[in-house]
């Protein structure tokens, strides 16, 4: 009922904080229909007295609908990629998409790699992987 309810006002992209996503933000989305960004990095770093470390995140949402995404991780690899406005996505964007295994794709590395992020409470598994690697999981 609620995404029917954001499609009815009209709304595609909703961007949240205040739920922890690891160092990273989560985009969670549906084809051409929502998407959610979650971009509260405040538990990226358990070993850090701030909790967070280096990690980094800003999204920027553009005048045309697309939102760039782009920080550093907790180990101190770089992300920066671009999210089409929701009305332009395609099969073929990765990010936002879940694997077989409940890997979330979460970003995409200055490397062009992808992160690969499972989350058990506050226990974090990433994995970096290919755009070619990444489609077997799909």
């Amino acid at each position: 009922k609620l995404v029917q309810y954001l499609q009815q006002s009209r709304l595609s992209r909703v961007i949240v904080g205040h739920k922890p996503v690891a160092d990273s933000p989560l985009v969670i989305r549906d084809d051409g229909a929502l998407e959610v960004i979650m971009a509260d990095t405040s538990y990226s770093d358990s070993s850090s007295a701030d909790n967070r470390g280096d990690a980094v995140a800003e999204v920027i949402v553009e005048p045309d609908g697309s939102a760039l995404v782009h920080g550093v991780l907790s180990d101190g690899k770089e992300y920066n990629f671009i999210l089409p406005a929701v009305h332009e996505m395609n099969t073929g964007n990765l990010i936002g998409k879940k694997t077989k295994d409940d890997f979330w794709i979460k970003a995409k590395l200055e490397d062009q790699n992808l992160l690969l992020v499972k989350t058990e409470g506050r226990k974090v598994t990433r994995k970096y992987i290919s755009p070619h690697e990444v489609k077997a999981h799909l």
